[in-house]
């Protein structure tokens, strides 16, 4: 499949599967997990996704909120190179550079979204897969249920996709993420970093860092040999 999952969750069963402490459903998290198996299902580029992702670790200089660990709403790894987003569901509102819930600021956020996911970004380039000297990190913030205006020159709008402006992708998710790659690289390039875009070797060493598969690989070691190959008389074995 073009798109895989990690965990990967029954797509209509999402409102059990993805909610609060309380259990009632995260349906910000819910839709765009939903998007992104219907947008990316049928592209002709590979995509990993990794949603509700914990890591035991935070960036110790992008971490103005103190945290010790971080979690992560959406991981998408693909060719282009790796891609955080931050989801927050519901209405949104600024005033005076704070985030609120609510259309007109009726519960403070604890944590602006950009900044939130930017410290993301670089627990993961500096703390978990930073043995991958030429993979793009970059993040992004969605806000699925707003659909209004929200504009604002103290965050880039080039990494906002809201319900208003997903005419601006024709209403794809896939549009939307290759044209953040596109346009952060571009932003890079200016300053003369270029970066390729990953080979298969060097995304399945992504996987493998964040969905590892871990055994006890000496477990036939303690077999004897001959018990386990069912051979009775050494001399048969030589």
């Amino acid at each position: 499949m073009p798109v895989k999952f990690y965990p990967s969750k029954p797509i209509d069963l999402l409102e059990k599967f993805i909610v609060h402490d309380d259990g009632t459903p995260l349906y910000g998290e819910i839709e765009v997990y939903r998007k992104l198996f219907t947008d990316l299902d049928q592209s002709s580029v590979d995509w990993h996704i990794w949603h509700d992702l914990k890591l035991p670790k935070h960036s110790d200089i992008f971490n103005e909120y103190h945290k010790t660990s971080a979690q992560l709403d959406f991981l998408i790894l693909c060719k282009y190179g790796v891609l955080i987003l931050e989801v927050k569901g519901g209405y949104v509102s600024l005033k005076e550079n704070t985030f609120y819930y609510g259309k007109n600021f009726e519960k403070k956020m604890s944590q602006d979204p950009f900044r939130q996911v930017e410290g993301y970004k670089y627990t993961l380039k500096d703390k978990i897969l930073n043995n991958l000297s030429t993979c793009f990190f970059w993040h992004a913030v969605v806000l699925p249920h707003v659909d209004y205006p929200f504009e604002s020159r103290i965050f880039d709008e080039n990494l906002l996709w809201s319900k208003f402006k997903s005419s601006d992708y024709n209403n794809s998710f896939e549009n939307f993420i290759e044209s953040v790659f596109t346009y952060s690289k571009e932003q890079h390039r200016r300053y003369h970093r270029t970066y390729p875009n990953l080979g298969q070797s060097e995304m399945d060493s992504v996987r493998k860092i964040l969905s590892p598969i871990l055994h006890d690989s000496s477990k036939y070691d303690s077999i004897n040999t001959l018990e386990w190959l069912q051979v009775n008389n050494l001399e048969i074995l030589e």
